[in-house]
């Protein structure tokens, strides 16, 4: 096996990408594959990139100007890729529409692993062809030895090796980005229970737009949208009117259990819920998922109630698996 069998095997693993899920949407179950949307345009470059490297199997050694287009163009591919996950990411939790069908049928929508697959291909042909340049350039005598063409000696075979490591290395900072530093538990919990206070006073004063700030985008986009949303809390609080009582205050009462994943943080805390009622209070306990998207500079919130995780998945898939509730 030479670079240029690696070359075809990558092209290969690049256009399967074309026939894999890009996006999932968990409500309708239904899954938007790469040929559908602009994996067709990625899946077509492969193919072309897979007839130039089957074109040049037997030739004795690359050429720089074109092995060069073909690197730059799969570092593109590997950099669009790249910053569609983020735009999906960053949709999820920006995605908004008054339209209650859409906003049902999209809650929870997540990319599929055709993406990932799509840019680790690109990127590790960037790799490969880059360190093949470079072991060509440095070994001259390798394009003259026929034995090197079609078997991998020791130097080809270590270089194979680092070749992998550092695909394998881009690979994970491209799926799992910057990590920073994990925040102190105690810190969290004080930013926790002031937005759950917040929440509670904009419960308190009837200020539904500052309340849908605190629902997870996702939950609003279940509930049909944001409209929807202020709609369905104005009704629960002239219920709760008709019944005596008035929503006084909202506090963290206990936090459950904290996971982390990156950026990412949430945590099952109980809110401890306060209705007054011709002076008398009574007190509500709610289990609730925080959310963090920022390393716990802001939260929004998922009320839980007596749900089990498997049910909260259906809406929430972005639920992190090691949550302990």
């Amino acid at each position: 096996m030479t670079f240029r069998h690696i070359l075809i095997l990558l092209c290969a693993v690049g256009i399967s990408s074309t026939f894999m899920p890009w996006l999932h949407y968990p409500k309708p179950d239904a899954v938007v594959y790469g040929y559908v949307s602009d994996g067709i345009i990625t899946g077509f470059i492969f193919v072309l990139m897979l007839i130039v490297s089957l074109y040049n199997i037997k030739k004795p050694a690359f050429n720089y100007i074109g092995s060069g287009i073909m690197a730059l163009v799969s570092l593109w591919m590997g950099f669009e890729a790249y910053t569609k996950i983020n735009e999906i990411e960053a949709e999820k939790l920006n995605f908004s529409t008054d339209n209650p069908v859409i906003a049902l049928s999209t809650a929870g929508f997540e990319q599929g692993i055709g993406i990932y697959v799509m840019g680790m291909a690109s990127m590790a042909i960037f790799v490969t062809i880059i360190i093949a340049l470079l072991f060509q350039a440095f070994s001259p005598k390798l394009v003259q030895n026929e034995e090197a063409k079609t078997s991998l000696g020791r130097k080809e075979l270590f270089v194979l090796i680092s070749t992998l490591g550092i695909v394998a290395l881009i690979s994970y900072f491209f799926i799992f980005g910057k990590i920073e530093n994990k925040p102190d538990e105690a810190a969290l919990k004080t930013s926790i229970s002031n937005s759950v206070a917040e929440m509670g006073k904009a419960i308190q004063t009837e200020n539904y737009d500052a309340f849908v700030n605190y629902n997870h985008p996702i939950m609003i986009q279940s509930y049909g949208g944001k409209e929807r949303t202020k709609d369905l809390l104005s009704a629960t609080l002239q219920e709760l009117k008709k019944s005596g009582y008035r929503v006084k205050s909202a506090a963290l009462s206990e936090v459950h259990d904290i996971q982390f994943k990156q950026n990412n943080i949430q945590a099952i805390i109980s809110q401890k819920l306060t209705l007054d009622s011709m002076d008398l209070d009574k007190v509500q306990m709610q289990k609730m998922i925080a959310i963090s998207e920022n390393n716990g500079v802001s939260w929004s919130f998922i009320n839980i109630d007596s749900k089990s995780k498997e049910e909260i998945k259906s809406v929430f898939p972005l639920i992190n698996p090691n949550l302990k509730f």
